[in-house]
């Protein structure tokens, strides 16, 4: 029976999760049986190994953990510097016991053996992906790494030579003095449209030549996303104009202190770039960051035909008049999740507002909202009567108060709502908002969470918080938080109330 109900538990998906219900033993029982110390090979059931979980378990080590994950058996992993655990050696030397136990598994035809995720913070004087430990993880299809300057050529021949489902690929930075050529290396070494997703936390030191690599996989990447882009380096998008298959796509910008200089000189790169979406029919999911939206263009890529998302979500500085891309809007009646905040203040205007709410009413299908713009109360009416399955709103919109609350109570699957502006909402009417919930029929509101981002702290006294979040808990097993203007209530610096059973 342990045969059969083992191996799902130690394949699990992510270990993150699990090493965060304190899942000590179970770091043991993996560790220790790339030892061949335990009566089954759990080590070899891992179907995607996040060693960054381990990681920071051996950050956050209590004194019991210690002497339970160092106990015999394990005790000469307990490598230790002037300062304590020595964290990179250890989870190192882990990743090379495992990637070995696998490899040894895998070449005695074990047919449960075969990581096909791995991921950890590897660091340039660690290198645990030599061609022979590669050898061994030929199922590989993702690869995550805190530090991409582990992603050496030698490394992306193994890989290619022998992993021939890997596709997907993540790092978070790139130490080395010239990261563009060689990352860019990395990439054209894996072979020609074998990669289907690229991740870059930080890609504030790609260029043209790491863009130009993707581009040898046009074909297959699915998934595209840049995180601290530069001005600089978002010259260069241009390169990626080829790749038509896209499904998602995220540009998490590093804009300078003058965000106008991007219009002022990219209005070629915006144009290139408005034409790669719009030549991009299988896209689905987009959203820009911190991002200059040039309302103009924005306005012509969702009336593209057949251009049709689910999700837009768009942060950033409003370039240009907002009237017809709002209007735009309205064309993309798949939407599921629309956020577009704008950082440059916009004076309340009911006509612009209007048009927008127009635009979201076409919207029948949206599950996510997240708007900063200032609605009237019947215009808010009438996008929750017209989008009645959202499950999460988000209003930023300054000086809501407690008539806002009335259409809200009308949407059945609602389970987040949040106010991110100032807020002058009672706990009465708050009372009655869930009381009206409560007693729709047809409510889906389990774990219903609100928040209150800015609330007036003369609205709502420490009473009345517990008496919302104690109704909320009872209600749905929801969530109440509220912070104040000010940043500090009576007795703490926010309020964050969860109240338990």
């Amino acid at each position: 029976m342990a045969r059969i109900a083992l191996p799902p538990l130690y394949g699990i998906h992510n270990y993150a999760k699990a090493v965060k219900l304190n899942a000590t033993c179970l770091w043991r029982s993996i560790i220790a049986s790339s030892l061949e110390k335990t009566l089954l090979p759990y080590c070899c059931w891992i179907k995607e190994l996040d060693l960054t979980s381990l990681d920071d378990k051996l950050y956050h080590l209590s004194a019991d953990d210690d002497t339970l994950l160092f106990s015999p058996l394990l005790e000469k992993l307990e490598i230790q510097v002037a300062d304590g655990l020595d964290r990179n050696a250890i989870v190192h030397k882990v990743a090379v016991m495992i990637l070995d136990r696998t490899r040894a598994a895998t070449d005695q035809g074990a047919k449960r053996a075969g990581l096909a995720g791995l991921g950890g913070p590897s660091r340039p004087t660690r290198k645990p992906y030599d061609d022979d430990r590669v050898s061994g993880i030929s199922l590989l299809t993702s690869l995550t790494v805190l530090d991409g300057s582990v992603l050496t050529s030698d490394v992306a021949r193994a890989i290619q030579k022998h992993c021939p489902a890997f596709k997907e690929l993540e790092y978070f930075i790139h130490s080395r003095n010239n990261p563009d050529v060689e990352l860019a290396a990395f990439l054209s070494l894996l072979g020609p449209n074998t990669l289907e997703s690229f991740t870059a936390y930080s890609a504030r030191d790609t260029g043209p030549e790491t863009f130009k690599a993707l581009r040898g996989h046009s074909n297959t990447l699915k998934r595209l996303s840049f995180g601290d882009l530069r001005h600089s380096t978002f010259e260069s998008l241009h390169e990626l104009g080829v790749c038509h298959a896209l499904e998602d796509l995220t540009i998490d910008c590093q804009l300078s202190d003058q965000e106008s200089l991007w219009e002022a000189t990219s209005k070629q790169i915006f144009k290139d770039s408005k034409q790669w979406l719009q030549s991009s029919c299988a896209l689905r999911n987009l959203r820009a960051w911190n991002f200059p939206i040039s309302a103009v263009d924005f306005a012509d890529i969702l009336s593209t035909p057949n251009f049709s998302l689910t999700t837009l979500n768009l942060r950033g500085f409003l370039i240009g008049d907002p009237f017809r891309f709002y209007a735009s809007l309205a064309l993309q009646s798949k939407l599921r999740r629309l956020v577009v905040i704008i950082w440059n203040p916009l004076d309340a205007d009911e006509v612009r507002s209007q048009v927008l709410a127009d635009g979201i009413c076409k919207l029948s299908d949206l599950r996510e909202l997240q708007l900063n713009e200032a609605f009237t109360l019947q215009q808010l009416e009438n996008i929750c009567a017209s989008a009645p399955l959202l499950e999460t709103v988000v209003l930023a919109e300054h000086h809501m108060d407690d008539g806002c609350l009335a259409p809200l109570a009308k949407l059945s699957n609602l389970k987040f709502l949040a106010f991110e502006g100032i807020s002058r909402i009672s706990a009465q009417a708050l009372m009655k908002f869930i009381a009206v919930l409560q007693a729709d029929p047809f409510g889906s509101h389990e774990k219903l969470k609100i928040r209150l981002q800015i609330q007036n702290p003369d609205m709502m006294p420490s009473d009345d918080q517990t008496m919302v979040a104690n109704a909320l808990v009872d209600a749905f097993g929801g969530q109440f938080d509220v912070t104040f203007a000010n940043g500090i209530d009576s007795d703490d610096e926010t309020t964050g109330l969860m109240v338990a059973d």
